[in-house]
């Protein structure tokens, strides 16, 4: 035992220190420095069980504060403050930090403290302030670990990403989203028309919390919004945290958001461009046979022998992802669509579409095969480059055209789509 006396008046014990037996024991550099670790351990944890933010803003480093707990619901991570302060403790000593250790139902809990300045801002110094600037979750024996800041500022996200989703919000969205989410989806001319595609699994804009799991840089934050749970799959890139894939659970479909955009989008924007009469649109959706086929063989889109705008626009039943195709069914078995689309370089385009209507429909109409024998028959006008007009026979190969075709300008009505996608 080592005791500090100061002398001022009379003598006074100004500290104590406690030398450690063994190698075992921590001992006690400093029983003034623990007194205040432990009082300022107790403030923050009885401040964050009330909801008091300015118990915390006291208690708490200006960056634990600010960046974490001044905004964030505390509630969704549950610290059991009535057990930790009535329960053994240990405390560990470093020249940058201090380290309290609490235990409670065989969950520990460290709070990581941190000498500050006056506005509580980390530094070294011999101030006797000291703050809260973490608390580490050790679950399973040690097996699960959760830093607080990391859970706070991984709901933040996912509170942001989930409104921004279900207001079709594409700037935000690109600004949460990872480099792989924004390459597949987001990035291309088709994601505007996010804002108007339908998107039933978003339910509401209001997230609610329900579980959250670290798996090394991986954060995945199970969620509920509207009735439907959703698991929001989270990285690192490049210091920060941001959206990598959307889970929801579907036994039709890929559970993956980012699969499903990947292949609807460019689907819609076929649509879109098909509704407009807009070959260009047509020939930057299409697969490269079809376009071979059909698309560059004309010098406008030729009427269709059915509706097949409105087959498009039926509810998606289910979706394929395979290779070489990927399959889009809609609408039921008595009136409905299919799509099959195939991934040429970074993205998905149309390669064919079949469509079927019980009511006033014999057989399944087949657009490729129907547009290809039109063609063949003289029935759809060959396009022609100062020469006689050919057909474009199955597998031939045909140049590409030299003019421009102007794109569409009429507006997209509110029943199909209401913008235009880029060129």
């Amino acid at each position: 035992l080592f005791i500090e006396m100061r002398h001022g008046e009379t003598w006074l014990v100004n500290d104590a220190a406690v030398q450690p037996k063994g190698k075992a024991e921590n001992g006690i550099p400093s029983v003034k420095k623990l007194a205040r670790t432990l009082n300022r351990s107790a403030e923050f944890l009885s401040s964050y069980a009330a909801v008091d933010r300015q118990g915390l803003q006291k208690t708490a480093t200006s960056t634990f504060y600010e960046q974490c707990l001044a905004v964030a619901d505390l509630a969704s991570v549950s610290v059991p403050v009535a057990d930790l302060l009535v329960d053994d403790y240990e405390l560990r000593h470093y020249p940058d930090r201090r380290e309290l250790l609490l235990e409670s139902n065989d969950t520990t809990y460290m709070l990581t403290l941190q000498q500050t300045d006056e506005k509580g801002k980390a530094e070294e110094t011999s101030s006797p302030e000291v703050r809260i600037n973490e608390i580490t979750i050790f679950e399973q024996g040690g097996d699960q670990v959760k830093r607080v800041s990391a859970m706070f500022r991984s709901h933040a996200v996912v509170q942001l990403f989930g409104r921004a989703i279900y207001e079709r919000d594409l700037p935000t969205l690109k600004k949460l989203s990872s480099t792989d989410f924004n390459g597949r989806v987001w990035d291309h001319e088709a994601a505007a028309l996010l804002g108007v595609m339908p998107l039933p699994e978003i339910e509401s804009p209001e997230v609610r919390v329900i579980s959250t799991v670290f798996r090394g840089d991986t954060t995945e934050v199970t969620v509920s919004q509207g009735s439907r749970a959703t698991t929001y799959v989270l990285g690192l890139q490049n210091s920060w945290l941001v959206v990598d894939d959307v889970i929801l659970p579907s036994h039709k479909r890929p559970t993956s958001l980012k699969k499903n955009l990947e292949l609807l989008l460019p689907m819609y924007a076929f649509t879109s461009s098909l509704y407009r009469d807009d070959l260009r649109g047509l020939l930057t959706y299409s697969a490269d046979a079809l376009d071979k086929i059909v698309w560059r063989q004309v010098d406008h889109v030729p009427q269709l022998q059915t509706d097949l705008v409105s087959a498009l626009m039926l509810p998606v039943e289910s979706v394929k992802a395979e290779e070489p195709w990927s399959i889009v069914q809609l609408g039921n078995k008595d009136v409905g669509a299919e799509v099959k689309l195939v991934r040429e370089g970074k993205r998905f385009v149309v390669h064919d579409i079949g469509a079927w209507d019980a009511r006033t429909m014999t057989a399944r109409y087949d657009m490729m095969q129907s547009l290809r024998h039109r063609l063949a028959i003289g029935d759809i006008p060959v396009k022609t480059y100062g020469q006689s007009p050919s057909v474009m026979q199955a597998g031939a190969e045909v140049a590409a055209p030299t003019q421009d075709v102007a794109p569409a300008t009429s507006p997209i009505q509110q029943s199909v789509y209401e913008v235009e996608v880029p060129q």
